[in-house]
């Protein structure tokens, strides 16, 4: 009776260690300002695919039960594709009974959730992924290192990020002098961007020179946007 008594409260009370651990907040910046989080979630649902690499890279994969998975996923991501990971509906249209099914520790979210943002919070607390596109890298490297703050996994964000820029400095060493137009075909229409957009890492960072300082992010029809570059017009 006393060997059964013991271990029970030796089970309670590894079960409130448990509990006292995951139920620690912490705060964390990024371009949409201070945010307080639980740390070392053990149950988070992403919706953003960026999101789901970043907590792969940290060694966290395992921690994800749900994501936006009614699109096609990126061949980078197949691993997600198991039935490991609960279906969350579309990138912009989460699904809420699922997520709250899942009853998640941590929601991460991104720009895309950003009209349903209340929403999931009343599910769970959400740690929102901001980016702000005049400040591409610099915001990347706050989501990362926020990220490490959650996972615990502070040094490996460090070294992730030292590794991705010295891998950056090197590739522009090789790309000075040499120019590049990123552009983005999406049905009928062609968005051409910038070194400010959410493509300016192609010329900030990967060290090409824009193939025309004048142009904005924008979208033209696919025939105006052909007339537009390849004649050398400008808008």
């Amino acid at each position: 009776m006393k060997k059964t008594f013991l271990t029970l409260a030796t089970s309670l009370l590894a079960l409130l260690a448990v509990s006292s651990v995951s139920a620690v907040d912490i705060t964390v910046e990024n371009a949409a300002g201070k945010q307080l989080v639980p740390q070392n979630p053990q149950r988070v649902v992403v919706l953003d695919f960026s999101a789901v690499d970043s907590v792969r890279a940290l060694g966290e994969k395992n921690k994800i039960v749900g994501l936006a998975k009614s699109v096609n996923i990126p061949d980078y991501l197949s691993e997600f594709k198991s039935e490991n990971y609960v279906n969350l509906g579309s990138l912009k249209e989460p699904d809420f009974e699922k997520i709250n099914d899942l009853n998640p520790d941590l929601i991460i979210a991104t720009t895309r959730q950003k009209k349903v943002i209340n929403r999931l919070k009343e599910i769970a607390p959400v740690f929102y992924m901001h980016t702000d596109y005049t400040k591409l890298y610099e915001s990347f490297q706050q989501n990362v290192n926020a990220l490490g703050q959650i996972f615990s996994k502070q040094d490996i964000a460090k070294e992730k990020l030292a590794n991705l820029e010295q891998r950056m400095k090197s590739l522009a060493e090789k790309t000075k002098g040499k120019t590049a137009l990123v552009t983005l075909v999406n049905e009928s229409k062609v968005s051409v961007y910038g070194d400010v957009s959410r493509y300016a890492v192609v010329y900030n960072n990967f060290g090409f020179t824009p193939a025309d300082n004048a142009i904005k992010s924008s979208f033209y029809s696919r025939h105006e946007c052909w007339i537009r570059i390849y004649s050398g017009k400008k808008s």
